[in-house]
């Protein structure tokens, strides 16, 4: 169930700190620590993950970075395959190979991950976010890119489900 976050203003910085230690300690990594104490102190569930989302649109905040879609999918196939807990070296073995495997299959279809290459434009820039609603690059490049990755994780859920990312390298 999805905690009420609407009516939030502050964060109490040291408890959050503190449930994000506890996570490092019990060996998640730094982003797992981080992202599951802030979801924990929230009490958010996978309903809003849209709103977890929000920042990584336009590459990072419309900074041109990583692509939104890639970012995006990564978040999802973390929630598909993501570890519950740290020590298990195996699951995170096997996420990292997933997105490995996803950034490289949407490089091979797109030519890259990153919004401004895919684009061809800084949408970074003011420059280039006009450019980029000028020849309404938003409208006709990224449903592209949201379809073909949506395409490329069921290529690897079905992949998972032949077990390809439980074998022993």
């Amino acid at each position: 169930m999805v905690g009420d976050i609407t009516g939030l203003h502050r964060i109490d910085g040291k408890a959050l700190a503190a449930l994000a230690k506890k996570n490092f300690d019990a060996k998640l990594n730094c982003a797992e620590s981080t992202s599951k104490a802030i979801a924990d102190y929230l009490g958010i569930g996978k309903s809003v993950f849209p709103r977890a989302a929000t920042p990584f649109g336009g590459g990072i905040a419309r900074s041109g970075g990583m692509c939104g879609a890639v970012s995006g999918t990564l978040m999802g196939l973390g929630l598909l395959f993501g570890r519950e807990e740290g020590g298990d070296h195996h699951q995170l073995d096997k996420m990292y190979a997933i997105t490995r495997l996803f950034l490289s299959e949407f490089t091979v279809r797109f030519g890259s991950v990153m919004c401004s290459e895919l684009l061809k434009c800084n949408i970074g820039t003011d420059k280039g976010r006009i450019q980029a609603k000028k020849e309404k690059l938003f409208d006709k490049k990224c449903p592209d890119y949201v379809t073909g990755a949506m395409v490329i994780v069921a290529e690897i859920v079905e992949k998972a489900v032949r077990g390809d990312f439980d074998k022993e390298k």
